[in-house]
């Protein structure tokens, strides 16, 4: 299998901005929280890479890491997200097309990063600039299942 792109994810994200008012139980966003949180991610992860001036350091085997990229799926409930890309409780409209419209600037941009560009991950640790924008579709992949349940709860 070869490296997932988020730039393709962007289309699936557009599809749900009309739910993003839904909500359901068993999670603590709504649809639009969702979607404004992968768009901050999207955005944060890119422009740190774009930014990076150093090659990523040696890094140790992480089992975790080696589990999420190669299953591509991250368990629900066991992470919490920075401050940083923590999304509006009920984001609008506008907000979520303005984090869309920097989220795709950011991965067309983040495509003349260094190959040695580093993100580093709370989790995972460094991530390279393929495997930080392999994570991101995985991540955003992840946010885009619980919005298709949030739906099918509807």
């Amino acid at each position: 299998m070869g490296r997932l792109d988020p730039r393709n994810d962007l289309a699936a994200l557009e599809n749900l901005w009309q739910h993003r008012e839904h909500s359901a139980p068993f999670s603590a966003w709504s649809i639009g929280a969702h979607l404004h949180h992968s768009y901050l991610a999207m955005a944060g992860i890119a422009d740190t890479l774009c930014q990076c001036q150093g090659d990523a350091p040696p890094r140790s085997f992480s089992f975790i890491r080696f589990v999420v990229f190669t299953t591509r799926k991250i368990p629900r409930g066991k992470g919490k997200a920075p401050k940083t890309v923590m999304p509006e409780s009920s984001p609008g409209l506008e907000l979520i097309e303005a984090s869309a419209r920097v989220a795709r600037s950011a991965l067309e941009k983040v495509q003349g990063a260094r190959a040695t560009a580093y993100f580093s991950h709370p989790i995972f640790g460094d991530l390279s600039r393929d495997e930080a924008l392999h994570y991101c579709s995985i991540h955003t992949r992840h946010h885009l299942a619980i919005c298709r349940d949030i739906l099918a709860k509807a």
